[in-house]
């Protein structure tokens, strides 16, 4: 039993990660296509770059 309660528990704590992972994602990638100096296509301005380094810290998993 104790097994299985760990293994729904790490589930969960994976689903959380990826929720996290998918929120931050889609920060940045809505900033990036509204802003007019990223626009979608050139470098990223500024808060971009924030948005990118909070998204990878997301999907650094240790």
């Amino acid at each position: 039993m104790r097994g299985e309660a760990r293994s729904r528990i790490e589930r969960m704590a994976a689903n959380a990660r990826h929720a996290a992972s998918q929120r931050a994602y889609n920060a940045y990638a809505d900033h990036w296509e509204a802003c007019e100096t990223c626009n979608g296509l050139g470098p990223r301005c500024a808060d971009a770059e924030a948005l990118w380094q909070a998204y990878k810290a997301t999907t650094a998993f240790p």
